[in-house]
């Protein structure tokens, strides 16, 4: 990331210091991914890559990401920190993204689907280097460490309620989309328990443990079992499908609002150096 944001404005791309910071990422990556491999407990367990849901959702978006970040950061660099405006292009893009996805179905092609996460990653990594920068160059150069933690602490309480109230979206949805869609036979011959498992439970399709259970609850049928099991796991795709568009739509609604918050965001010319009046007083001895 550094030699990302500094290349072409701190020290030139064929720089030994560029170069040499490329290289030496590079070189970290193997070492990293080499102990990843012999761990026994790996931070990054590099099986779940070999999931191609999981390959598919998380490579697109963080190339996206990545791309987004280096282009703000070259924005930031030369065109003279204008975060208001680049923060409004990337929640526009962002918005653009979220739209795209909250209109996905289960017909949705792979391609298309890594088109709208790409661009989804690209607004998302445009606008996250702004936001922290522009608290920085705003608050006096003794408070920087506090503000930069406190916004660090901020984006992760965001995160973890975002992900509460995003969750309960999707189990909710899921829920009410899963239990019109399933057979009849299912509904009426299942007790409760098992019924209200199935319903309350969209890591069926990604669980391969759970996908087994199912096929145990479903075997009591007898030979219709065999029949009644593609119309579930069917009734399963479409309901998480819907869940999923809905928890979309309402990120595409959240960053319609980032949007507008955005515009009112005072924008104060980058400091390139800190004066030595900006640093607190020292005390005097009592």
């Amino acid at each position: 990331m550094l030699a990302l944001s500094w290349g072409g404005v701190e020290y030139a791309w064929g720089s030994l210091q560029i170069i040499g910071m490329f290289v030496f990422s590079a070189i970290m990556l193997v070492v990293f991914l080499w102990i990843e491999f012999k761990s026994k407990e790996p931070i990054i367990p590099l099986g779940i890559f070999r999931d191609r849901i999981v390959a598919s959702f998380i490579t697109p978006m963080m190339l996206g990401v990545v791309f987004g970040s280096f282009i703000s950061g070259q924005l930031l660099s030369r065109a003279g920190g204008h975060y208001r405006i680049q923060g409004a292009v990337g929640l526009a893009i962002m918005t653009f993204g979220m739209w795209l996805l909250s209109g996905m179905t289960i017909d949705t092609s792979t391609g298309t689907a890594i088109r709208n996460m790409v661009i989804t990653g690209l607004g998302l990594g445009t606008t996250m280097p702004l936001y922290m920068l522009a608290v920085q160059n705003t608050v006096p150069y003794h408070l920087l460490g506090a503000a930069t933690s406190t916004t660090t602490f901020f984006r992760s309480i965001g995160g973890s309620v975002g992900l509460a109230v995003f969750g309960s979206v999707m189990n909710n949805r899921f829920a009410a989309a899963l239990l019109p869609r399933l057979p009849a036979e299912i509904k009426d011959m299942l007790p409760a328990g098992q019924l209200e498992l199935l319903t309350h439970n969209p890591e069926i399709l990604m669980s391969p443990d759970a996908q087994h259970e199912l096929q145990n609850i479903i075997s009591q049928f007898g030979d219709r079992g065999a029949e009644l099991l593609p119309q579930v796991m069917q009734a399963l795709r479409e309901s998480l499908s819907l869940s999923i568009a809905h928890v979309f739509f309402y990120a595409f609604i959240a960053m319609g609002l980032a949007f507008v918050i955005n515009l009112f965001i005072k924008e104060i010319p980058l400091r390139r150096q800190h004066s030595p009046g900006s640093q607190p007083p020292v005390g005097k001895p009592e």
